[in-house]
């Protein structure tokens, strides 16, 4: 029985992946800011920081194995997020391989692979932070294709995830398919969007860090429709009376330019690629052939599955609940779902 090593392994992609690997015959033992309020049975809990070398130490000692989760996101300051995501994962290799740790995986975003651009004038902003964000991962991934030594490693870029417990950057639909608002999105929404299950997500990370594959990994579902129609499909598993109505596509990319002009925070790569026209689809073949991996759940199924979660956890039926989202994002999710979806009615795109 191997010790696997976790960082971040009390979020909600780390839960999954604390289960899994038990299920799969592993001691886990995991790495995170805060103590979990309800751990995980036979599973190791550790509070420190992966940017700390005595908690890095005591992660790794006798560990043969390190699944490197944790991460800091585009909401924090460029220093945190040079610090965390690039500081503590150079940290954790160098640690691993001082320690003799035999196998070293990255979770890593596909974020590397977008043209980001930081503000103009405002490095503070977030449209910078975004910017800063894709660049700590790029070093990062560097840093494990780099690694020298005996320690094999591997880098995974999972699509969006999404499943019971987080609603990603679906937020915004997901309250107004709840309050049953028009879903406005740009263009007929005929481009393809997708997503992955946290869970089959996780069964693939599982998978990897069990196995002696190196280089990079792309994760994510093999069934998806279009974007109006896993949106078709939410609405409808909701019981809702959304319906999905077609904006021009100049409009959101117009909408797009200026959130970053006026520093205020992006609404997503989803709210992009719809606004472009454009497919965001990822090869997912070296998991399939090389991992044994099968996603079992739909773009749908994770999409309705969140939308239940969200739901439950709010405890308000379904019809009538709000999800917490930022300020701006709720204004902007008034000003699409309700002003601009009635204006442009006629445009409803029907799946």
């Amino acid at each position: 029985m191997s010790i696997v090593a976790v960082t971040g392994g009390t979020g909600f992609l780390g839960r999954q992946l604390v289960a899994g690997l038990a299920e799969a015959g592993h001691r886990v033992r995991v790495l995170d800011r805060a103590a979990p309020l309800n751990g995980a049975p036979g599973v190791e809990y550790r509070v420190g920081d992966v940017t700390d070398p005595g908690s890095v130490r005591e992660l790794l000692d006798g560990a043969d194995a390190v699944l490197h989760s944790a991460f800091v996101s585009p909401h924090a300051d460029r220093h945190a997020i040079d610090r965390v995501n690039v500081g503590g994962t150079h940290l954790l290799l160098r640690a691993a391989a001082y320690a003799g740790v035999r196998r070293f995986v990255l979770v890593s975003s596909t974020i590397v692979g977008r043209a980001v651009s930081p503000h103009r004038l405002l490095p503070g902003a977030p449209a910078s932070r975004l910017a800063a964000y894709r660049w700590s991962r790029v070093r990062a991934e560097l840093a494990v294709e780099r690694a020298a030594g005996p320690m094999t490693t591997a880098i995974a870029r999972p699509k969006t995830f999404v499943g019971p417990g987080q609603v990603g950057g679906y937020a915004l639909v997901m309250a107004g398919v709840a309050a049953s608002e028009p879903i406005a999105i740009f263009g007929p929404g005929t481009n393809r969007y997708q997503l992955v299950d946290v869970r089959d997500l996780a069964d693939g990370l599982v998978r990897l860090v069990g196995s002696d594959a190196t280089g990079v990994f792309g994760f994510g579902a093999t069934e998806y429709g279009t974007v109006a129609e896993d949106l078709a499909a939410l609405i409808q598993h909701a019981g809702s009376r959304s319906h999905v109505v077609s904006l021009p596509p100049a409009a959101g990319r117009a909408a797009l330019a200026s959130l970053r002009t006026l520093s205020l925070p992006p609404l997503g790569e989803w709210h992009e690629c719809c606004s472009l026209g454009t497919d965001s689809v990822m090869d997912t073949g070296r998991a399939v052939t090389e991992l044994g991996w099968t996603p079992t759940r739909s773009n749908a199924t994770a999409l309705c599955d969140a939308y239940d979660g969200m739901v439950e956890s709010v405890g308000a039926g379904g019809s009538s609940t709000t999800h917490p989202v930022p300020a701006t994002h709720r204004l902007a999710r008034r000003l699409l779902n309700t002003g601009l979806a009635r204006v442009a009615s006629s445009r409803t795109a029907s799946p």
